[in-house]
């Protein structure tokens, strides 16, 4: 019996996570929310005491898990923008949750900023150590690189439309081009070699 208040809890988070990524917070309801969890809204109102409330428990929720995923990217530069990639194909409410944060929030701050702040920090470690392994070129700069590599991994994600539109309506092989193309950017990104010098010039 103890366990039926965390499970309902998550429960509802999840069903959240959907009504959020599918409407919006403008757009979605918690009764909506409350018929997808299986539970009454009653309890999603006991629990969440607004949708605003609700919203940023379940983008917390999200973020939480993804915490999880980023400690345990492999060490492999490819084998890690394969893996992100693979995750957002898998989990594409995250990206679509941030999709729809984006387009309608207002003012400074972030919902959960500070938490946020904290996840793409451990992210930024990951790639400064990778630098320091000499998997990257030292001379790239660590965020906008992480931003470049975000969005390469999130973006079919993010705009299945438009990947469709472009890679054709077959989604059985973009994953396999996907893939070869970020190993392909991933072996570009290393120390670049040094040209051998040029012979002496004779007198």
């Amino acid at each position: 019996m103890s366990e039926k208040p965390r499970d309902s809890r998550t429960a509802i988070l999840k069903a959240a996570v959907v009504e959020f990524a599918k409407h919006g917070l403008s757009g979605t309801r918690m009764e909506h929310v409350a018929v997808r969890s299986g539970f009454n809204k009653a309890l999603v109102y006991r629990y969440f005491g607004s949708r605003e409330e609700l919203f940023s428990n379940a983008l917390a929720f999200k973020f939480d898990q993804q915490m999880s995923v980023a400690v345990a990217a492999p060490a492999d530069l490819g084998d890690a923008l394969v893996y992100w990639f693979e995750n957002a194909s898998r989990d594409p409410r995250f990206v679509q949750l941030l999709q729809r944060e984006a387009l309608e929030h207002e003012g400074d701050e972030l919902v959960h900023e500070d938490f946020r702040r904290d996840y793409y920090a451990v992210q930024l470690a990951d790639l400064q150590a990778r630098q320091d392994r000499g998997q990257l070129d030292p001379v790239l700069p660590l965020k906008p690189l992480l931003l470049l590599l975000s969005a390469l991994v999130s973006f079919p994600a993010f705009f299945p439309n438009l990947t469709r539109l472009i890679c054709g309506a077959d989604a059985n092989t973009l994953p396999n081009d996907w893939k070869r193309l970020l190993r392909e950017i991933a072996s570009r990104l290393g120390p670049r070699q040094q040209e051998d010098a040029p012979p002496p010039t004779k007198a």
